[in-house]
């Protein structure tokens, strides 16, 4: 297993999701290598998983020492008002307002996701152990600006003109929308990739190129560009897992899916539907959407059955003309063995 870490040399966008981690490495594939070796790779997802990939989330460097975070696994609840019972009006004021305090706590540390991992910390724990919380350490070390953009007309390769409520142009700059850009001197991001040796080389290839041409949208203006270093990473052993934490967006086989129905209850998720467009080098298209896909958000928890693996990719996007090819959403769980259920 490879992690990955992204230090930002601009400001960036916080949306590097499992999906288009997986994307940039397919169109990094097909640039450098050749399309016959990116069809190789895809095609390999129907008998394994020839590289699963993660989704980035942030770390914070001190001291030298990089502190990484990790999404709260997704917890069987615990009996809140059980709590309450036997308390004075003040009391019960100040739970309620650590409880507000406690929702707010999307992500943990690398620590406390191992002891969510091991079974030794549980829901009720990690209420009652503030200590452990980290929304604060975050935002202090990482700071959001919204910044005001223009809407290109992908066909025209200008602004969108306004409307009038009839339809009318009535002037030439419209479409203003804003966009959270990010910035920190003291962290950054990283995400964790594991699979067959070749495109874990492959693939590390790829996201060196990317550090010089820049990840996600707006790499042209200075933004999302990133220092990439790759080390090895590996989780500590989980005795009697009898569960998974997904650390990707994961959309499951139909197997996986009747499997959970069967016992739902031994699920812990939310859900999440990605849609996007396709790459900028196919603009002449005029249906340039991709079909949308339902997704398990990370930190996820289902039961883990003997799979070596779980989830799946899909064709979400036929392009047809001179050079026609398929588009992949990757939906497969970065699954990560846990003794929860």
């Amino acid at each position: 297993m490879k992690i990955v870490y992204l230090k930002p040399g601009s400001s960036f966008r916080d949306n590097l999701r499992s999906d288009s981690l997986w994307g940039l490495i397919c169109w990094g594939i097909k640039t450098l290598y050749s399309d016959e070796e990116l069809n190789s790779f895809i095609s390999g997802y129907s008998s394994g998983y020839p590289l699963k990939i993660s989704s980035a989330f942030k770390y914070v460097e001190d001291q030298k020492v990089r502190i990484r975070f990790f999404p709260k696994p997704m917890l069987p609840p615990f009996d809140f008002q059980q709590m309450l019972e036997g308390k004075k009006k003040s009391e019960k004021m100040e739970i309620f307002k650590k409880l507000k305090d406690w929702k707010s706590q999307k992500m943990v540390s690398e620590a406390v996701f191992f002891r969510f991992l091991s079974g030794e910390l549980n829901e009720k724990g990690f209420f009652g152990s503030s200590e452990l919380w980290n929304a604060a350490l975050l935002s202090k070390n990482f700071r959001e600006e919204a910044e005001i953009h223009n809407s290109i007309n992908r066909l025209t390769g200008s602004t969108n003109p306004v409307l009038s409520e009839e339809g009318k142009e009535v002037g030439k700059t419209g479409g203003l929308f804003s966009r959270d850009e990010i910035f920190t001197q003291t962290g950054g991001l990283f995400f964790l990739m594991d699979g067959e040796d070749k495109y874990l080389k492959m693939a590390e290839a790829v996201l060196r190129f990317h550090s010089h041409t820049g990840l996600m949208g707006d790499s042209s203006t200075g933004k999302n560009h990133f220092e990439i270093t790759v080390e090895d990473y590996r989780f500590p052993e989980v005795k009697d897992a009898n569960s998974f934490v997904s650390l990707s967006l994961y959309l499951p086989k139909d197997d996986e899916t009747t499997f959970y129905q069967s016992d739902s209850s031994s699920c812990f998720y939310e859900l999440e539907t990605r849609k996007g467009k396709i790459s900028t080098g196919h603009l002449n298209q005029t249906d340039f959407w991709k079909d949308s896909v339902l997704s398990f958000k990370e930190g996820s928890v289902f039961k883990s059955t003997s799979k070596s693996g779980y989830g799946t990719i899909k064709k979400v996007k036929e392009i047809t003309g001179e050079k026609s090819f398929s588009v992949y959403h990757y939906g497969a769980a970065f699954d990560i063995p846990a003794r929860i259920l």
